[in-house]
C-alpha cells in the first residue's frame, strides 16, 4: 500500500469521531467523504497496457471485496457515532441506559448504511454516461436528494442525516434559498473536487513505484541527411476519455468558489435592538426558575413558580415564554382554569408562552370516553385571554406516553402599539397606530424538520420555541438545527430550553450565538424590520425540492452542453494544431542539434595543410 494511502485511510477512521458528533461541522464531513467518495483517477496519457491493467487489477479487488468493506465500514461509522453520542444517549430513554446504546447503535447503522449505498450507488451510476461533467455532479445531486427524503420522513428529521450544520459561514446565504438541500450538495460537490484531487495523486504514485511509463514515440531526424525537416507522421487524434479531467474538477471548484462569492455582499448582522423608523424593539424572556438552596436544587418548578418568575420578567420583557413541559394538567377543565387566572393577573401588552402537558379523554360517538390521551402543547395568553395553541407535532421515538399532533402552526398577529416617547403617527401611519408583529410557535424536535413550517402561508416575525433536552451536547444540536429553520424561513427563534444541561439563545436575523447554558431566566433585546416584509423566502416556497431539480439539472444541462460543444468543435481540431505545433518544435530542436554538433566537430588533417 502507498504511504499516501495509509495516511489517507488513517486520517479518515479519525476524523469519523468529529464527523459523526451530535453538532457535525463541515471541515470533518470533507475528510471523511473524500476518503469514501468512488473518485475513478484519470490516467489520461498513460498508454501502456501494464498501466491500464494495474487499474483494472484494483477495480477488480475493490469489486470484489466490496462486502466486506462495506461491512466494515458501517460498523466503524457506527462505533463511531456511538462513541461521540455515548454520553448524550445515556439517558435518553426511560426504560434505561442499555436500550438507549442498542437504539442509538442501531440508528447509526442505519445512517451509515443508507450513506454508504448512496456512495456505491453513485459510483456505479457513473459507469452508464460518457460525459466527464456528469460523473462530476451525479454524486452531489444523489446525496441531496436521498437525504432529503429521509429527512422528510425520519422521526428524528435532519438529527439523523449527515448534514453539517456549523462551519460553512461562506455558505450561510444559502440557507433561505435552498435550504439544507442546497448545503448537502455543496458538501458533495467538494467532496468530489476532494476525492479527485486525492485519487489521482494516489494512483499517480502507485503507477510511478509499479509501472515503467513510457514517452510516446517521438519522430525521428536524420543528422546525415541535408533535410533537417522531420517527416510529419499523420496525426491520429485520440479517443476522448470518459473520465473527468483535471479541466472539469477546476470547473467545478470554480463553479463552487463562485457560490461563496454572495457571502462578502449579503449582510448577515443582526439588525439594532432600538425601536427606529425602521426596527422594532422588542425585550423577549426566557423563565427558568431555578430552585435552589445553598447550591442544591430542592426540586422541579410548578404553576406558582413559573407564574411568579414571569411576574417578575414582566417589568423587563415583553414576550415571556416557558420551556417545554413547563406544567401538567390532568384535565381541560384544569387547564382552561389555570389560563384564566394567569390571563387575570397578565399586566397590558405582555405575552406569556405557556407549555404544557395536557391529559383529556377522548370522545366516542355514543357519547361515552374512552381512555384519554396525553399530549404535549403550547399555548400564547395575553391579558385578554387565548391567542394561540399549537400541539407537538414530532415526539421524541419510544415516547409511547404522548401523542403526535397532526395540526401544523398557525401565525398570530400581534399588534405591538407605540412605547413612550413616540408620536403614533411616526410609530405607524396605519389605523390604528400599531406595528404588526406575526408570531407562531413550534416545540422542541418539530425543529429537526424544515417540513414543520411549510403549511405557514406568511413569514413569522418570531418563533416561540419551547423545548427540553437531557444532555448539553443533545441541547446544543437541536439549537443549531432550530437557528436552520430560522435562517430557513428568514426568521427569528426564541429558544428556551428547560433541560439540567438545556441551550438557550436567540437565534437567525444574523444572530448565532446562544444566551447561557442550564437554568436561570434572562432577557434579551431583539430588533425586528419595519415594516415587516411577510413574504416567504424561496426555500418555505418550495426551494429545497428546487434544489434538488437544480442539482440533476446540472448533471443534465452540464453534459448537454459538453456533448454539443464537442459535436460542433470536435477534437480532431485540436489534435491537428497540437501535431503541427508539435513538428516545429521537432524541427527547432533539430537545427540546435546539428548546430552543437558542428562546433564540437575536430578538425580533419587535410583542413590543417589548407590553413
Amino acid at each position: 500500500m502507498p504511504v499516501q494511502k495509509w495516511h489517507v485511510e488513517s486520517c479518515s477512521h479519525s476524523t469519523q469521531l468529529a464527523a459523526l458528533r451530535p453538532v457535525a461541522s463541515w471541515f470533518p464531513f470533507q475528510i471523511v467523504f473524500c476518503t469514501l467518495s468512488p473518485a475513478q483517477p484519470n490516467s489520461r496519457g498513460r498508454k501502456l497496457p501494464e498501466a491500464s491493467a494495474a487499474i483494472r487489477s484494483h477495480r477488480s479487488n475493490v469489486r470484489g471485496n466490496v462486502g466486506s468493506d462495506g461491512v466494515a465500514q458501517v460498523i466503524f461509522l457506527s462505533l463511531a457515532a456511538a462513541v461521540t453520542h455515548h454520553r448524550a444517549s445515556y439517558h435518553a430513554l426511560s426504560s434505561g441506559p442499555t436500550l438507549s446504546i442498542v437504539v442509538l447503535s442501531f440508528l447509526s447503522a442505519i445512517t451509515a448504511t443508507i450513506s454508504l449505498a448512496t456512495i456505491g450507488g453513485s459510483y456505479y451510476i457513473n459507469r452508464v454516461p460518457r460525459s466527464p461533467w456528469s460523473q462530476l455532479t451525479v454524486f452531489p445531486a444523489l446525496w441531496a436528494t436521498v437525504w432529503g427524503v429521509v429527512a422528510n420522513i425520519s422521526p428524528v428529521g435532519r438529527l439523523a442525516t449527515w448534514s453539517p450544520v456549523v462551519g460553512f459561514e461562506a455558505y450561510e446565504w444559502i440557507r433561505p434559498v435552498f435550504g439544507q438541500f442546497g448545503i448537502d450538495w455543496l458538501v458533495a460537490a467538494w467532496a468530489v473536487v476532494g476525492a479527485h484531487t486525492i485519487g489521482n495523486w494516489l494512483v499517480g504514485s502507485a503507477l510511478a513505484e509499479d509501472v515503467e511509463i513510457f514517452v510516446e514515440e517521438e519522430q525521428i531526424i536524420s543528422f546525415t541527411s541535408d533535410n533537417l525537416l522531420p517527416h510529419p507522421q499523420p496525426v491520429r487524434p485520440r479517443k476522448r476519455s470518459s473520465l473527468p479531467g483535471v479541466g472539469h474538477v477546476l470547473v467545478l471548484a470554480g463553479t463552487l468558489v463562485c457560490l461563496a462569492a454572495p457571502s462578502f455582499v449579503i449582510s448577515s448582522l443582526p439588525l439594532p435592538a432600538v425601536s427606529s423608523l425602521s426596527t422594532t424593539s422588542l425585550d423577549v424572556a426566557c423563565a427558568l426558575p431555578d430552585l435552589r438552596r445553598s447550591g442544591v436544587l430542592t426540586g422541579a418548578p410548578g404553576l406558582n413558580d413559573f407564574k411568579s418568575e414571569s411576574k417578575m420578567l414582566e417589568n423587563s420583557a415583553d414576550i415571556i415564554l416557558w420551556p417545554e413541559g413547563a406544567v401538567h394538567f390532568e384535565s381541560s377543565a384544569e387547564k382552561e382554569a389555570a389560563f384564566e387566572k394567569l390571563s387575570s393577573g397578565m399586566s397590558n401588552k405582555k405575552l406569556y408562552g405557556i407549555s404544557f402537558e395536557e391529559y383529556t379523554l377522548r370522545d366516542m360517538s355514543n357519547g361515552t370516553q374512552k381512555e384519554g390521551i396525553r399530549r404535549n402543547g403550547f399555548a400564547l395568553l395575553s391579558k385578554q385571554g387565548l391567542l394561540m395553541e399549537y400541539y407537538k407535532q414530532h415526539l421524541v421515538p419510544k415516547s409511547f406516553s404522548l401523542t403526535a399532533s397532526s395540526d401544523p402552526p398557525e401565525i398570530y398577529t400581534w399588534n405591538l402599539g407605540p412605547p413612550k416617547g413616540w408620536n403614533k403617527t411616526a410609530w405607524s401611519p396605519q389605523t390604528p397606530s400599531m406595528r404588526p408583529i406575526p408570531l407562531t410557535a413550534s416545540i422542541c424536535l418539530d425543529f429537526s424538520t424544515s417540513a414543520s413550517f411549510s403549511s405557514l402561508e406568511e413569514r413569522p416575525a418570531l418563533i416561540l420555541a419551547p423545548a427540553r433536552t437531557w444532555h448539553t451536547s443533545v441541547g446544543y444540536a437541536m439549537w443549531e438545527q432550530a437557528r436552520a429553520r430560522a435562517e430557513e424561513l428568514g426568521s427569528v427563534v426564541l429558544w428556551c430550553d428547560g433541560g439540567a444541561g438545556g441551550v438557550s439563545g436567540v437565534a437567525g436575523g444574523g444572530m448565532r450565538e446562544f444566551v447561557q447554558v442550564g437554568q436561570g431566566s434572562w432577557v434579551r433585546q431583539i430588533g425586528i424590520a419595519w415594516p415587516f416584509d411577510q413574504r416567504r423566502t424561496f426555500f418555505s416556497r418550495g426551494g429545497g425540492w428546487a434544489a434538488v431539480g437544480a442539482a440533476w439539472g446540472i448533471v443534465g444541462v452540464g453534459a448537454g452542453v459538453e456533448i454539443l460543444v464537442l459535436k460542433f468543435l470536435g477534437v480532431g481540431g485540436a489534435a491537428r494544431i497540437v501535431g503541427k505545433i508539435r513538428t516545429l518544435a521537432a524541427a527547432a530542436g533539430a537545427l540546435s542539434l546539428r548546430r552543437k554538433r558542428e562546433e564540437q566537430q575536430p578538425l580533419l588533417p587535410h583542413d590543417l595543410l589548407e590553413g
